[in-house]
């Protein structure tokens, strides 16, 4: 691994499967631990268009339904 990798911005992806309604989105750096950025989002037809924020290396989300 890079010990400094490029820094990913503008992904997005969606995740199908989901219960329609209003869902929280909590990201994650990974490699340090901390909270980065958190956003309450609405699923429709089963479906939620996740949108992280800058990040390097790695991210995670943890999502919650409302």
């Amino acid at each position: 691994m890079e010990a400094n990798p490029a820094s990913v911005a503008g992904s997005k992806m969606t995740l199908a499967g989901v219960d329609d309604g209003l869902w929280s989105v909590e990201w994650c750096d990974t490699l340090s631990g901390k909270r980065i950025a958190e956003a309450e989002l609405t699923a429709a037809g089963a479906a939620l268009l996740l949108q992280p924020p800058a990040f390097q290396a790695d991210i995670a989300a943890r999502l919650k339904k409302r």
